[in-house]
């Protein structure tokens, strides 16, 4: 707090000292003036003068106005009064200099005493404010490396959370990427791993110095600067169905050696992602393979259920025919028991070359027609035909012989490509006979114009499950089946001839004498350019053992 004072008070000083030191200042300037006074004259104010200084200097300017009087009082009292009662006007002139003197002293004395007390408050206000503003300062500055390091350590978790965030970033983009591989079911797995490997290491801290590799059933898909690992990541994966791979991502280079890699959190999960994602995905593989593969096995079951659901109404058919057959059969056994023994007796009479020649193929058909009996006979009572070695080539070409009279009537030529050195068969002859007649005369049939018939034999070598055995081809280059009929040739009753001129039952006997020697016959053609009948007859498994 600043102090008021006026012209007669000195700051810090009580007016009783200011004024006892100026009157004690004056008594002992008195005292030592009057025992030096001899030493002193004609001057006797400088004593005076100093205790006015002091005066001034120590109360202030009312102790100094105090001791200026008191010491004029005293030089008139004591020295010049004493001598001279009545003074010159020199002496009162003196006197009253020294009291102008001495006023002036006293009050500059006192004026830089209150200048210095001034300054010095001044200076120790400013150094109470230069303290308190540094304080100020000193906690502001603390207050501000406080808020530096806050700031700093926000940067650093800023620069962190924007690492982190990078590293997600690259983590996520990585799958996404892998995903959109994964649905696209028509890639090879080759070309999946290998893309999917490549997507690693761009995903990682240090893609430089990543490698990676991927290996799926024994199989392994590496990046191009795949080297020995210094340390690495691994994570296995495995399906249901016992496969088994895994996924490893590592550092090269003598950098990570000695002090290792650390792997990040992000890195880790996505190696374990990736590795949950080929599993779902192989997985899912299995699974639809598997759906395929019933759905496969129930399509064939249905078809094989359906085949032998005709297949049995096809055989009632059959056995429905063929006990009529065998009844018709019987009764035309003895006619033509008759008419083969009168060709044995017409035999014995003198013919010519040409009537006994004609005599022959009578004689033949009727025993084709008596064999024709005896099969449908032994098929009706269920005994097997007579196995035997047949020659399919030789059978082939007698067959051609018996039709020659009609194929000349018909304008139609036959043409045969026969392999040689064909397996052995081993079946029943007539009956194999029986279905290449069928197929020759509904050729014929198919060309009322003229054509061509062209009939091929070939080995057939062992394929898979199918055994070897000869395959035999007749072809035509007739009118052809439309397509909607074409399906239904082998059923029964089923013709494309005109009425009275077919009975629908050829076909038909036709794939069951076939099947009944294991083989197989199928049918092919297209209308206004002609009919192809493959047939397949499997080959005696022990030739050497055949009776013939």
């Amino acid at each position: 707090m600043t102090k008021h004072w006026n012209a007669f008070d000195y700051p810090d000083r009580s007016a009783v000292a200011g004024y006892s030191a100026a009157l004690g200042c004056v008594l002992l300037a008195t005292l030592v003036t009057l025992a030096l006074r001899p030493a002193l004259e004609p001057s006797l104010f400088p004593l005076y003068i100093a205790a006015v200084m002091i005066s001034a200097w120590f109360g202030g300017l009312g102790p100094g106005l105090a001791a200026t009087i008191v010491a004029v009082v005293a030089t008139e009292w004591f020295f010049a009064h004493a001598a001279q009662p009545l003074r010159p006007l020199h002496g009162t002139v003196r006197v009253a200099l020294f009291a102008m003197v001495a006023l002036l002293i006293s009050s500059l004395t006192a004026a830089r005493k209150r200048a210095e007390e001034a300054l010095r408050q001044a200076h120790a206000e400013l150094e109470h404010r230069v303290r308190e503003r540094t304080t100020e300062l000193a906690a502001a500055n603390d207050n501000l490396r406080i808020e530096i390091g806050e700031r700093e350590r926000a940067e650093k978790d800023n620069r962190k959370l924007l690492h982190d965030l990078g590293e997600r970033v690259k983590e996520l983009t990585a799958l996404h990427a892998a995903a959109h591989l994964l649905q696209d079911e028509d890639d090879k797995t080759s070309q999946l791993l290998r893309r999917i490997v490549e997507l690693i290491p761009a995903a990682c801290q240090q893609p430089d110095r990543t490698a990676a590799r991927i290996e799926f059933t024994g199989n392994q898909y590496k990046t191009a600067n795949f080297a020995d690992f210094h340390c690495s990541q691994r994570s296995d994966f495995a399906t249901r169905g016992g496969k088994r791979g895994f996924i490893e991502v590592g550092t090269t280079g003598a950098a990570s050696q000695g002090h290792g890699h650390d792997f990040s959190a992000e890195e880790k999960r996505l190696v374990e992602s990736l590795a949950e994602m080929l599993q779902s995905y192989f997985q899912r593989r299995e699974a639809a393979e598997e759906v395929a593969r019933v759905s496969r096995e129930l399509i064939e079951s249905n078809h094989e259920l359906w085949r032998l659901q005709s297949e049995m109404k096809r055989v009632e058919s059959l056995a429905a025919l063929g006990r009529v057959t065998g009844t018709i059969a019987h009764e035309l056994g003895t006619p033509l028991n008759s008419v083969l023994g009168y060709t044995q007796l017409l035999a014995q009479d003198d013919l010519s070359d040409n009537g006994r020649r004609r005599l022959e193929i009578v004689r033949l058909q009727v025993e084709r027609m008596v064999e024709i009996i005896s099969s449908y006979l032994s098929r009706v009572r269920s005994s097997f035909p007579r196995q035997q070695r047949v020659d399919i080539n030789g059978l082939i070409q007698e067959t051609i012989v018996m039709f020659r009279p009609i194929l000349q009537q018909r304008g139609v030529t036959v043409e045969t490509d026969l392999a040689e050195s064909l397996p052995v068969l081993l079946g029943d002859g007539p009956s194999l006979q029986r279905v290449l007649v069928n197929l020759l005369d509904n050729s014929v049939d198919a060309m009322q114009d003229g054509g061509m018939v062209k009939i091929v034999t070939r080995s057939q070598p062992a394929l898979g499950s199918k055994p070897a055995g000869v395959t035999m081809i007749v072809s035509d280059t007739g009118s052809g089946i439309a397509g909607d009929v074409l399906p239904k040739v082998f059923d029964m009753f089923v013709t494309t001839k005109a009425p009275g001129e077919g009975s629908g039952l050829g076909l038909a006997i036709s794939q069951e004498i076939i099947k009944g020697h294991a083989g197989d016959i199928q049918l092919a053609s297209e209308v206004a350019k002609g009919t192809t009948a493959t047939i397949f007859l499997p080959a005696d498994p022990w030739p050497a053992s055949v009776q013939v």
